[in-house]
């Protein structure tokens, strides 16, 4: 509310306005720019430690001996970049980074491979398990990554009957899908997979390092080189656009 002036012949002394940033809302704005600051600067030191120094060489001197196995994969076979996904269907991270990966391989082309290899959390995420056995049930049928991507917009409807209504939208041939998802045929391939991500080897070095291991999703092999998170676009840009160079 304006105050009244008591004697008009003496002029009221300017009221100073707060500034923006010692406001409540801009002390919240620049607590936010500063965390977003910090949080670049682990993810670009993160990147960094992974790049060639002036040899040409890398300098984090450990590559994961990781196969593609016999899994999904998008892109061309044998290109020269290869990045082998460990991913869990009900992971929220795992989710958010998808269109990330989709994103390199449709800006590559040729030159970048993705492999999706899966690993389950059971413990946390209950519906994750049939929600990969449902994905290679619909890849005898070619429709893998239709079904990848019809999870990881319903993440929050996994349960058998919503998978088995997926495979129905996708027009996948219903009895097949159904006899497939109900039989557990794909119990031992996902945990193969599962299996492998626990006992990644270092290139050169021993099968119990535990450097190369997967502790969690999503989990990123890029040439060999691991890399953990949701990484910004930018960042893995950065990464490829080095290994295409050497």
């Amino acid at each position: 509310m304006e105050e009244l002036n008591p004697n008009p012949i003496i002029p009221m002394p300017a009221v100073k306005k707060k500034r923006w940033y010692k406001k409540w809302w801009g002390i919240t704005i620049l607590v936010f720019m500063l965390l977003t600051i910090v949080l670049a600067a682990i993810l670009a030191y993160q990147i960094i430690t992974l790049l060639k120094n002036s040899e040409g060489e890398i300098t984090n001197n450990k590559v994961c001996d990781v196969s593609v196995d016999n899994d999904p994969s998008i892109g061309v076979p044998n290109s020269k970049v290869t990045i082998i996904g460990f991913e869990d269907f009900e992971c929220p991270y795992c989710a958010e980074a998808d269109p990330i990966i989709r994103e390199l391989v449709s800006f590559y082309g040729d030159k970048v491979q993705f492999v999706f290899r899966d690993f389950p959390i059971s413990d946390i995420h209950p519906s994750a398990q049939k929600a990969h056995e449902a994905a290679e049930c619909a890849n005898e049928q070619g429709k893998f990554w239709q079904m990848h991507d019809k999870i990881y917009l319903n993440q929050d409807k996994l349960s058998v009957d919503d998978l088995k209504q997926y495979a129905v939208q996708l027009g996948l041939n219903e009895n097949i899908f159904n006899t497939c998802l109900d039989s557990g045929r794909y119990i031992k391939e996902i945990e193969k997979d599962r299996t492998d991500a626990m006992v990644i080897p270092v290139k050169g070095g021993a099968v119990d390092d535990y450097y190369c291991h997967v502790n969690g999703t999503p989990t990123w092999f890029v040439n060999g080189i691991k890399v953990e998170g949701v990484i910004p676009l930018d960042s893995f840009k950065g990464l490829i656009d080095i290994l295409l160079a050497d």
